[in-house]
């Protein structure tokens, strides 16, 4: 074989490797973009570590709701079997819906339904825009609220945020997060720390730009005063007295009627370090907010409302 001929075979060779190459490149793409990202749905605190190696799947438990007015809604919930913990979720779930056809007959359809799930006090917000190129842009926030008791002997205490993904099947998992700690000794009161988890995907669109999608999730640890009790007294518009409750932190209810003749109410905190907080109460500011202690270390942040006549 003479030299022109040789550096033709290797040219050929050289194109031939960089079309196999090109074409192995194609395959991951395509198959990277036919394959839907997950969706960060939301976070799973634990006490304990997750193993990093694995995805810890959550499983789908079917629920029915009956109101008071004898009619029932279904849903479901995801459950993180034989690991404690608190979550906050923002899940999605294709429901049934039964509709009628042009026959008449009823013929089975389902329907995506958006499900929020919490263990502590979350609040979840989520807006939706649409641009002038015609893409839409959805962007959701979750906080979570957790709290731990200053001065109960343990000198630190942490919680791990595990972030949750739910995939393109439905299916909800967590993986393994970072730790957040808070001193816990009887200065620490007020103290707070933060984690933030953040996603974000684009899904393009023939006919416009991409489709945004950004969730989110923040993860607020914070050290309070344990409670001892709550109090809440009624008066009239002359000041008087006209109605007294003492609860403990764990008998508060959600609600409280007042009397008809009630002009305000003053609720009073007392903490066991032996400070005192009141808030006063009428028709424009009609809630307060109290501690319960839920696992262990760990206290939740409610809100008691009053009903006026």
């Amino acid at each position: 074989m003479n030299k022109k001929k040789i550096v033709l075979a290797i040219v050929a060779v050289t194109a031939g490797i960089i079309y196999l190459v090109h074409r192995a490149c194609s395959a991951t793409k395509n198959a990277k973009e036919s394959v839907p990202e997950d969706r960060l749905i939301g976070v799973f605190l634990t006490q304990d570590y997750l193993d990093s190696s694995q995805k810890l799947y959550a499983t789908k438990v079917p629920e029915t709701y009956t109101y008071e007015d004898g009619t029932t809604s279904s849903s479901f919930d995801y459950v993180f079997d034989g690991v404690e913990g608190f979550r906050c979720l923002t899940a999605t779930a294709q429901m049934p819906k039964y509709v009628s056809d042009s026959t008449g007959e009823f013929i089975d359809e389902t329907y995506e339904s958006h499900i929020s799930i919490s263990d502590i006090t979350c609040t979840m917000v989520t807006n939706v825009g649409q641009e002038e190129n015609g893409a839409k842009v959805s962007k959701s926030e979750v906080n979570c609220y957790l709290y731990t008791y200053a001065g109960t002997g343990a000198e630190i205490v942490g919680i791990y945020c595990n972030p949750v993904y739910q995939d393109s099947e439905g299916n909800v998992y967590a993986i393994s997060g970072h730790n957040i700690s808070v001193s816990c000794d009887k200065d620490s009161v007020g103290l707070s720390v933060t984690n933030t988890l953040d996603y974000s995907n684009s899904k393009s669109k023939p006919s416009a730009d991409s489709d945004e999608e950004s969730i989110t999730v923040n993860v607020q640890f914070s050290v309070i005063s344990k409670p001892v009790s709550y109090t809440v007294t009624q008066y009239d518009a002359s000041g008087k007295e006209i109605a007294n409750q003492v609860f403990y932190p764990e008998d508060v209810p959600s609600e409280i009627e007042v009397l008809s003749d009630c002009d305000y109410a003053i609720a009073v905190e007392t903490l066991e370090n032996g400070d005192i907080n009141r808030s006063l109460l009428d028709k424009d500011n009609s809630s307060f907010s109290y501690y319960t202690t839920i696992e262990g270390s760990f206290a939740l942040g409610s809100a008691c409302r009053l009903i006026w006549p």
